[in-house]
């Protein structure tokens, strides 16, 4: 087949590449836009079963209220989850006392009057006409910014202050999530109020004024997403002509594979946008960076491995069709196996369960086709019609012939020099393998081995923050850290616990205020346990404004008309009061002592969460359970009222029981009830005596009884972050499992041999773990105590990607070794295979670890990093693994150094090792093949 397409592209050289040029110019123009197929942020891509994502839609289910409802602020509403906010710092660090009523005076006449002004005209949508000309008032519905709160709210505003009197905060509510690309407008808006003529002029003396927010925060990403995309690219491209002008010191030479890379990765994005404009796949932004540094790299491989055939090819003698035609003919399977490796490890990705790892997967897999397609066509047909001045300035005749070499006389024959050099490094390192392969082997390992190690021992430190992501000068992270100077880290995105219980909890002439009690008896259960929890704040129907000291100062300092009016608000946001859900699904919010995107906050709210659910196995058996004391105190107590979300009562307890004991534990009064049932364990079942109609009856309440009266469901930043970390920590496993059963069948597909295919993908991922290592370490001595951990998105890429592009180099070397022994024997030819791929690998390697590298030219840390493990993971697999650890582990099986273990270890039979024979030129061309052992 190869062989067919060799002669095609040498003799229909314009109709392929008309044909080309012609695809992009028509793929180019008919692609959508890609702001308008891509989707943007981290946490829509989690799966629908995710917990977060449930927890989301039974919150808009069970309280539509938080949406857009009527007017500003005629709702008593302290944070929508569902939506995202903006938040303005205002601080003041040079008095003792903090701010004082000038501060106010400035905030009230000349800002709050601006951001009323926004409010009001930016609507929902991609609305760019400038603020002084925007239309006077939009409808409420059409509005990004649903509620301006302040200090001076009587509902809000004791939340706002700072403990020290230093800060004070303005929120603005908004109907968009944090990630929505329409809320930069906003922000834009907000940022450029703030550095006016007229704020600046009026703001006092020494204020401090920085923007935070959960939108802000977003807003950030998306910008740096978008700066990431923009200068990896430009720094993929300048690297990639700085590496092959270097290699090839031939300006046209170098020219093709820059041609054919650009081209491949243009097709590629311009196809993935009218699929995705078909809704056949989904694009994340920033995308664009992950195929084109894969793409440039493998694609840059592939035109060295054609170019490197067509200089043999060419030294053997013939015109350049004639030496193309060859080169496609021989290197062909090669490529197309190498690339089928790529695909199918990295389509691997699909299988996952996050949505950018799948988007991820597909499209890079889509890319490398076409750079297949693009390299055995578009390149030998471009390099056919250069001739001979594709390697100008050094001019060759049209036919060349084996004896005058490759080289010219005359003083250009350096052209080459620099791959003499690797041919000649790899030469001597065949040597020392020859003479000692098994040293040779365990010293790198041994070497190695500790960098391995870190990566297992640090396995779980992983980096979920957003903030950490970002570099230290942005708005969002300035302004977080002027928040958290005076608030706790988490009063940026509270975490909402949604409690459902499967009954109404009905107000009886006993317990009129049964909601409140139940928000109550929660409330102070985790406000005792609030240090060991890391619990700054709570805010329920029971203490809407908090528990803060000035919060409660100021509540109790209100008349008691104020906090009528306060309690009838407070049930109306806290307790939903919509159909299936009224009086059934209840809302608590939770302030974290931790950034609420930090790997720390996720353990809390474990921790929270846990708590929660056990302090409702407890309540729930005693909610709604009024007793009185029996006839005398040795009969126990009597049930007189009972409500159906009782626990006890969904397991058989009914009105006119008397409770005789608990467990082991006899009960004589009420008070006594409750503390027997305080203290026992929440995951072990409670049985109850009871004495009914004069006879003695068991009741064992189980915990299971008591999980299917009521669900507990958590949502926020914190709780998608955690969702993420429980979806990717899955994903890892699955891909780790996927990528090397697929990819090992590939190997044995081609090789035959299953002991050395799974040699070969156990040296890729000691060299993942090796890079993961280094990558670790390296960023830790950088940064120190700051460092809290990898990007969470580093392992599975660098897993998926290094596995994939090792195995291709392990494919091009083994399939030479399997060349070379024909002709030189078992040992000969895995020597000789060395030298003479051992250059080219290195220098391919050298280019991908260049293009790899581009990643750390962008703004986001996780880029950063990533581009530093996948350029040092090549770097270790092109001149370590791959050219020492693979062949001195095959010479050590083929020379009996194993006994009869080597022939199960894959060994092509058990010999002793032989001298080596050793040319005129200093070089390996052949080994005299031992005798058997």
């Amino acid at each position: 087949m190869f062989q067919l397409l060799g002669q095609f592209t040498t003799r229909a050289i314009y109709p392929i590449l008309v044909i080309w040029v012609l695809a992009l110019v028509v793929t180019h123009f008919t692609a959508p836009d890609l702001r308008d197929v891509v989707t943007d942020g981290e946490f829509a891509f989690l799966p629908e079963t995710s917990l977060s994502r449930q927890a989301e839609r039974l919150y808009s289910e069970a309280f539509p209220q938080s949406e857009i409802e009527g007017d500003d602020n005629d709702r008593s509403v302290q944070q929508d989850p569902l939506g995202s906010n903006v938040v303005i710092v205002i601080s003041r660090e040079d008095r003792e006392e903090g701010l004082g009523e000038d501060d106010f005076t400035f905030v009230n006449e000349y800002l709050l009057p601006g951001l009323q002004e926004i409010a009001l005209k930016t609507s929902v949508g991609y609305d760019v006409i400038p603020l002084a000309e925007a239309d006077a008032e939009l409808p409420p519905e059409e509005r990004v910014v649903q509620a301006i709160w302040t200090r001076d709210d009587s509902r809000f505003g004791p939340m706002l202050d700072s403990g020290d009197g230093k800060s004070t905060l303005i929120v603005l509510e908004l109907s968009l999530e944090l990630y929505d690309r329409q809320n930069q407008l906003l922000l834009g808006r907000i940022e450029s109020l703030l550095e006016s003529d007229e704020v600046m002029k009026n703001k006092p003396l020494f204020l401090g004024l920085a923007l935070s927010g959960s939108a802000t925060v977003g807003r950030d990403m998306l910008q740096a997403d978008t700066e990431s995309s923009s200068r990896t690219d430009m720094a993929t491209k300048i690297l990639v002509v700085i590496l092959l002008l270097a290699i090839y010191r031939a300006p046209l030479l170098a020219v093709v594979p820059l041609a054919t890379v650009g081209l491949s990765v243009t097709m590629t994005m311009c196809l993935l946008r009218i699929f995705a404009g078909q809704g056949w796949v989904g694009l994340f932004n920033g995308l664009h960076v992950y195929v084109t540094v894969v793409v440039y790299g493998l694609g840059v491989d592939f035109c060295l491995f054609l170019i490197a055939r067509y200089k043999e090819e060419l030294d053997r003698g013939g015109t350049y069709q004639e030496a193309m035609a060859r080169s496609v003919k021989h290197v062909g399977v090669a490529l197309a196996t190498s690339a089928a490796t790529s695909c199918i490890g990295i389509g691997m990705l699909a299988f996952t369960e996050f949505g950018k790892f799948q988007q991820a997967g597909i499209a890079i897999s889509f890319g490398i086709i076409v750079a297949l397609c693009c390299a055995l066509t578009f390149t030998p047909a471009f390099l056919v019609l250069l001739g001979r001045w594709v390697f100008w300035p050094d001019m060759r005749q049209e036919k060349l012939s084996a004896e005058e070499g490759w080289i010219p006389s005359g003083n250009l024959g350096t052209l080459w020099s620099s791959q003499r050099l690797l041919d000649q490094f790899w030469d001597r390192v065949s040597r020392l393998l020859h003479a000692r392969p098994a040293t040779v082997f365990f010293s790198v390992i041994a070497i190695l081995l500790p960098l391995a190690v870190v990566a297992v021992v640090k396995y779980r430190d992983l980096s979920y923050g957003l903030l950490t992501d970002l570099p230290s000068d942005r708005p969002s992270v300035i302004g977080a850290r002027a928040v958290q100077e005076h608030f706790p880290a988490g009063v940026a995105g509270p975490t909402t616990v949604l409690v459902i219980m499967d009954e109404p909890m009905e107000a009886t002439s006993s317990r009129p205020g049964a909601t409140e009690d139940l928000a109550e008896q929660v409330s102070q259960s985790i406000i005792d346990r609030k240090q060991e929890l890391g619990i700054a704040d709570v805010r329920s129907q029971a203490d809407p404004f908090g528990i803060t000291e000035q919060a409660v100062e100021y509540y109790q300092s209100r008349p008691g008309a104020f906090r009528t009016v306060m309690r009838t608000q407070a049930f109306n946001t806290y307790v939903s009061t919509e159909g299936d859900y009224e009086r059934r699904a209840f809302r608590f919010d939770f302030v974290l002592n931790e950034d609420p995107f930090s790997r720390e906050s996720i353990t809390r709210i474990n921790q929270l969460e846990a708590a929660i659910k056990e302090t409702l196995y407890r309540k729930l058996i005693l909610l709604g359970l009024e007793t009185e004391e029996g006839v005398d105190a040795s009969e126990g107590v009597t049930v007189v009222e009972l409500s159906e979300v009782n626990a006890a009562a969904k397991a058989g307890l009914t009105i006119g029981d008397v409770i005789l004991s608990v467990g082991e534990d006899d009960v004589s009064t009420a008070e006594q009830l409750d503390e027997i049932i305080q203290r026992s364990p929440p995951g072990e079942s409670i049985g109850l005596t009871v004495l009914r109609d004069g006879e003695r009856q068991e009741i064992n309440i189980s915990p299971g009884s008591v999980q299917n009266s009521v669900e507990v469901w958590l949502l926020g930043s914190t709780a998608s972050i955690r969702d993420l970390q429980t979806v990717t920590d899955a994903d890892q496993i699955r891909i780790y499992v996927l990528v090397s059963i697929s990819v090992c069948i590939v190997l044995v597909t081609l090789l035959r041999k299953l002991s050395i295919c799974v040699f070969l993908i156990v040296s890729v991922v000691f060299s993942f773990l090796v890079a993961w290592g280094t990558t670790y370490l390296t960023f830790w001595a950088i940064y120190g105590e700051d460092f809290e951990g990898l990007d969470w998105k580093v392992p599975i890429y660098l897993f998926t990607l290094l596995l994939a592009l090792g195995e291709d180099y392990n494919i091009l070397l083994l399939s030479r070794v399997k060349e070379e022994q024909e002709q030189h024997g078992t040992i000969g030819g895995i020597l000789v295979a060395l030298r003479k791929t051992g250059g080219i690998i290195s220098s391919c390697g050298v280019i991908m670890a260049g293009t790899l590298a581009s990643l750390m030219s962008g703004t986001l840390m996780g880029l950063v990093q990533l581009g530093f493990a996948l350029s040092y993971g090549v770097l270790l697999d092109t001149f370590v693994i791959r050219p020492i650890i693979v062949p001195a582990w095959l010479l050590i099986l083929n020379t009996g150094r194993l006994g009869p273990l080597g022939i199960w270890l894959g060994a092509e039979r058990v010999i002793v090792p032989g001298p080596m024979e050793k040319a005129s030129d200093g070089s390996i061309n052949a080994v005299h093949e031992p005798e058997l052992k």
